[in-house]
């Protein structure tokens, strides 16, 4: 497993609650598939998009997010090979950090929003 660390206040920390490789109530690449890497990867940063809308929506703009508060993607071992999914990086001896990564967890999305779909070829892109 790869494992991202930083530093706070001297201490080395890391903190991360795991959000899946896509919205809850999607289908989403399977460890194994021939085009796994490609489309988990295109999943896996769509939904970091997708999340990072919905903190904006929801109050928290990306500009003001706490020190060490990011969204990532991380990889883990498993029978069939590496599999990958996002996860939300933060401080955990930060309040508001903590609050926020909380709110993120239970308030995911269960499928995809419109950019995103279209950001996965599952809609048209218009050109103006």
């Amino acid at each position: 497993m790869v494992e991202e660390y930083y530093h706070v206040c001297g201490k080395l920390m890391k903190e991360y609650i795991e959000l899946g490789g896509a919205p809850y109530g999607e289908e989403c690449a399977q460890v194994g598939a021939p085009d796994y890497w490609d489309r988990a990867n295109k999943e896996c940063r769509t939904y970091i998009r997708q999340l990072f809308r919905l903190l904006n929506d929801n109050g928290y703009p990306e500009d003001t997010l706490p020190e060490g508060f990011n969204l990532v993607v991380k990889s883990h071992s498993h029978d069939y090979g590496t599999y990958y999914e996002v996860a939300c990086r933060f401080n955990g001896e930060c309040e508001r950090s903590c609050d926020i990564a909380t709110w993120l967890e239970n308030n995911s999305p269960e499928k995809w929003d419109e950019v995103s779909l279209r950001e996965l070829g599952f809609l048209p892109t218009w050109e103006s």
